[in-house]
């Protein structure tokens, strides 16, 4: 549920660059993020935000296009070859969707049409936020995971956690503990005596993805402090590690251990409320199937007749239904899993299934067993005949171009579920 108490909490420690050259808009909407930001620096046009983006670091920055000296396209294209993940949103007028496109293409995160509707305003920087937040919260999570690490000694630290040591390019010994990672008994079954352990790790946004042992080293060297990751399929479940390399002194050789933070990556990945996957998630397996060109189909689920059940029981029955709701995906999951069904939590009765086209049966399914379930009965309520409601679910099949963008899907799926709505 978004809330202003929770956008200020996000918000508490976010830092934002608005640049806009009308001074009118420039005081309100300044008034307006002073509500829940603690630092909001201003510019008056491209040229200015530019130089203060170089000399200070910004989670957000909000920019008008049309501005003297340099427009708000420049600028975003410049502050992109800085930090490509930077949060951008953009205030635009109605006139100007010539630029949208250049503006996609430049990464931009969000768009919001001048004259401001503070509603809608609000729930693009809270949605901001949240997003920022989880990245924080999962950046102190591996600042943890590391500290805990450093804190044994540097032997301990490698018998206990998976190991690979590259000597001149080369995979040259690999412990069982890796071993056991990466899913093989010995060697052998490894089929290369370990010479590249490349095709161990899946390809995914935000994890290693490397062609070779030579970019991997390179990847490890380029920032010795940063944090990597590390996505190794066992079976049909994805392992998640942290790694660290350590160069041996005078030596072309390498020792990486690999820590699991399996566990730890699904809680940042998970809905507390029901217990399945978030859109966090979701955009990673959407990415994990464009990316590796794995068609499939996206199925989303809500229930039709909520109103009536929030009529007779109230507002409380809305978090009974999200969760009965999950309670049936997640007793199904194994099967679900077995199968290649991914099923997620996209927000309040709003649920989706991503899948190959031929499981159209497994979903069906689920819609009967979800269809089967009632409002619990109020026995307060003496109109007892009309309180026994059976949930009545709605569900629409996306078939998904394989030249679709992740953008693109998750915009296709919030027009898909709003028609629904309607």
């Amino acid at each position: 549920m978004i809330t202003v108490s929770k956008l200020k909490e996000y918000a508490a420690d976010i830092k934002v660059l608005y640049v806009e050259d009308d001074k009118s808009i420039q005081d309100e909407i300044h008034d307006f993020l002073s509500r829940f930001f603690p630092v909001i620096d201003l510019a008056d046009n491209g040229q200015d935000g530019l130089e203060r983006y170089k000399h200070k670091n910004y989670d957000i920055v909000i920019s008008d296009i049309n501005m003297p000296k340099m427009n708000g396209i420049e600028m975003i294209h410049a502050i992109k070859e800085i930090n490509e993940d930077q949060k951008i949103i953009i205030t635009s007028a109605y006139n100007e969707p010539q630029y949208l496109m250049k503006l996609i293409d430049d990464g931009v995160d969000k768009f919001v049409l001048k004259p401001f509707n503070n509603k809608k305003f609000l729930l693009v920087l809270y949605k901001i936020c949240e997003f920022i937040n989880t990245q924080k919260n999962e950046e102190l999570l591996q600042k943890q995971i590391l500290k805990k690490n450093e804190e044994t000694q540097i032997i301990v630290d490698f018998i206990e956690h998976g190991i690979i040591i590259i000597e001149d390019g080369a995979v040259t010994r690999v412990n069982k503990q890796f071993l056991e990672m990466a899913g093989y008994e010995n060697l052998e079954s490894c089929h290369m005596k370990v010479k590249d352990i490349s095709f161990l790790f899946e390809k995914r946004k935000g994890y290693i993805d490397i062609d070779s042992n030579k970019e991997f080293i390179q990847l490890l060297e380029l920032d010795e402090n940063r944090l990597h990751k590390a996505i190794m399929k066992v079976g049909l479940e994805d392992k998640v590690y942290l790694l660290k390399c350590k160069k041996v002194d005078d030596e072309n050789k390498y020792i990486i251990s690999f820590t699991d933070i399996t566990d730890e990556e699904r809680l940042i990945n998970i809905n507390t409320k029901t217990g399945l996957p978030n859109i966090y998630a979701i955009t990673a397996n959407i990415e994990h199937r464009i990316n590796n060109k794995i068609p499939f189909t996206i199925d989303l689920i809500r229930i039709e007749n909520i109103e009536k059940m929030v009529k007779w029981h109230g507002k409380e029955i809305r978090n009974s239904v999200d969760e009965n709701v999950a309670m049936v995906l997640n007793n199904d999951k194994k099967t679900l899993d077995e199968n290649g069904v991914f099923i997620a939590y996209y927000g309040h009765n709003k649920f989706v299934l991503i899948r190959d086209e031929k499981k159209q049966e497994l979903v069906n399914k689920i819609i009967n067993k979800i269809s089967l379930l009632t409002a619990i009965e109020n026995k307060k309520n003496h109109k007892l005949e009309k309180t026994n409601i059976f949930y009545k679910p709605i569900h629409l099949s996306i078939k998904i171009d394989e030249n679709k963008i992740i953008d693109d899907i998750l915009k296709i799926i919030d027009e898909k579920f709003q028609e629904i709505l309607l």
